[in-house]
């Protein structure tokens, strides 16, 4: 596993949700992400699928993505989850 794009994909979802300019309360999306990028960092390959998963469960629970947003987010976090497997 190559942690370069690992890294590189988890990174540029943040980046895809900051350029949204979303309301505030919508830290929850950003904030597993952070964590799972704290925990690749540290080795811990299941810690980082958990925290991709508490991601998508975030973009489920959202009240202001749109579903063409939500679906990107969830189906870039997937092929994130599958390269780490």
């Amino acid at each position: 596993m190559e942690p370069r794009p690992i890294k590189a994909r988890i990174m540029n979802l943040e980046n895809i949700i900051e350029s949204w300019n979303l309301p505030k309360k919508e830290e929850g999306l950003i904030n597993p992400l952070e964590n799972a990028l704290k925990q690749f960092d540290k080795g811990h390959v299941s810690q980082t699928i958990n925290m991709l998963f508490v991601f998508i469960k975030a973009v489920q629970r959202s009240k202001v993505l749109t579903e063409d947003q939500a679906n990107l987010l969830m189906s870039e976090a997937v092929i994130i989850i599958n390269l780490l497997r």
